[in-house]
């Protein structure tokens, strides 16, 4: 066979060849760095790509919603016949600034042979999309992305009404950032019939409890969850000190320190305010024993029509620090929370029990009983907190100066291993936001979800080891309800 020789138009040939290929087909030449590479690998119904900006979770959530879209996944399981997908998004602005370039650039548009074999072994057959064009393929109109053997994606957006998120079976479903509940719950409705193929990518920014719950406290082993940090990702363009130049950007950026967490690391944080900013990675230290002598302190967040939310606290007198010991969630009938409230105790000698006072509330379903006089049975060290303003902000302010980092190294709060849901309400706890109108409230008001066991410990700082504040709380007027 006669050598072509290598001319200078040659190279130049070649070269637009394969910028054709790096514009409309990057699905040939994508190469996931490890974190990435852990996602699409794992075969569980419910997968989650944590991470802080840039860390290629859009990216990799996109592909893996071709692959499967297209029936060439070289690591699940693949369907049988037409697939139909949703990918769900923030706003019609993401939508087609961010999410639509990206398959606009992975997606090759005529029948294609990917490098590698599927999860059964096979040859990965690209379709390509309907007509073999972008213009033919998408619809502006329904949102949809149709290809040429019958499958389609669907884009939704949060921004769109619940009745938009109803219809027809969808096999998997991808979701940018974190969802609503409504959405999330639509979502699964149309995959009861299939079984769950769920995905997301997110920053975990102003995140609900319920998506914590799920993708993090998951207790049916049903979810996959992977956090990267910016640092994980070779792809990222680096400084001649091989520093990343939008990491140093965040970092020296006028932005809370949880919002910093979020956005290079990918940690779950809350940014409308946090209350506690003292408090950090010195507070939380591994299980040790407290010696018996310390004040035993068992407090409880009850609620009417949801969990108990406990934990048992020790204070040292002489040396001003507060040991949060154990966390617990207890569901049920109130009589059973109780029961497993007294067994979660079983071996400590609790000295007091200091409970929200919303407990005093009258319930129909006792018969006009206050839950306060069942729990008054099974606990009679019950004491009442105080929930007013006052009383909070002084129980905030209590722990805060705690969670203080020392000059000796050492604080003056630690919250054992044991206790990681109480550790990352601390982190948290936050102020809301003032209202879209910019009112200046008189008293901010504090997130009311997620952050029960924080509570917890605001109410706990009320009765030990405060003598100060004493004489102060018990003049100010407690309610039924919390308040702040």
């Amino acid at each position: 066979m006669q050598n072509v020789a290598l001319t200078d138009e040659n190279y130049r040939q070649a070269l637009a060849v394969h910028a054709r290929r790096l514009e409309k087909e990057r699905l040939h030449f994508y190469e996931p760095y490890d974190k990435q590479l852990q996602y699409h690998m794992s075969q569980k119904p419910i997968r989650c790509f944590r991470g802080g900006n840039k860390t290629g979770k859009s990216y990799a959530q996109i592909v893996d919603l071709l692959w499967t879209v297209g029936r060439v996944h070289p690591y699940r399981k693949n369907y049988e016949g037409p697939v139909y997908t949703r990918l769900c998004c923030v706003d019609d602005k993401v939508l087609h600034n961010t999410i639509l370039p990206l398959i606009l650039q992975l997606c090759p548009r005529g029948k294609t042979r990917l490098n590698g074999r599927t999860s059964e072994d096979k040859q990965r057959l690209w379709c390509g999309l309907k007509g073999g064009t972008w213009d033919k393929a998408w619809s502006e109109k329904f949102l949809t992305l149709r290809f040429a053997d019958g499958s389609l994606i669907e884009m939704k957006t949060y921004a769109m009404e619940p009745m938009a998120y109803e219809g027809p079976v969808r096999h998997y479903v991808g979701h940018d950032e974190p969802p609503p509940r409504w959405a999330l719950t639509a979502n699964m409705s149309r995959q009861i019939t299939v079984g769950t193929n769920m995905s997301f990518a997110l920053t975990p920014i102003g995140y609900e409890n319920w998506l914590y719950t799920l993708l993090e406290n998951d207790s049916q082993g049903r979810c996959f969850s992977i956090r990267a940090d910016i640092e994980d990702n070779p792809y990222i363009p680096r400084d001649a000190d091989g520093s990343i130049g939008v990491a140093k950007d965040i970092e020296n950026a006028p932005i809370d320190e949880a919002e910093k967490a979020a956005r290079l690391h990918g940690e779950w944080t809350s940014i409308a305010g946090r209350i506690w900013k003292e408090y950090g990675d010195h507070n939380f230290v591994d299980v040790r024993d407290v010696p018996r002598e310390y004040t035993r302190s068992l407090v409880v967040d009850s609620h009417p029509d949801k969990d108990d939310y406990v934990n048992l606290i020790a204070w040292d007198e002489t040396n001003r620090r507060m040991f949060v010991m154990a966390e617990g969630r207890f569901p049920g009938m109130i009589k059973d929370r109780c029961l497993s409230i007294r067994q979660f105790a079983q071996g400590e000698c609790i000295d007091l029990m200091p409970f929200d006072p919303s407990v005093q509330q009258k319930t129909s379903s006792l018969s006009e009983r206050s839950r306060y006089d069942i729990y008054r049975q099974y606990f009679p060290m019950l004491r009442l907190a105080n929930n007013s303003r006052q009383a909070l902000d002084l129980g905030r302010e209590a722990v805060r100066d705690l969670s203080r980092k020392r000059p000796d190294g050492t604080t003056g709060l630690y919250v054992f291993h044991s206790c990681p849901i109480t550790h990352r309400q601390c982190q948290n706890y936050s102020w809301k936001p003032p209202k879209r109108t910019g009112e200046d409230r008189k008293w901010p008001e504090v997130v009311k979800a997620d952050e029960d066991h924080a509570q917890n410990l605001v109410y706990s700082a009320q009765f030990i080891g405060f003598e100060s504040y004493a004489s102060k709380i018990e003049s100010f007027d407690v309610g039924l309800y919390a308040n702040a």
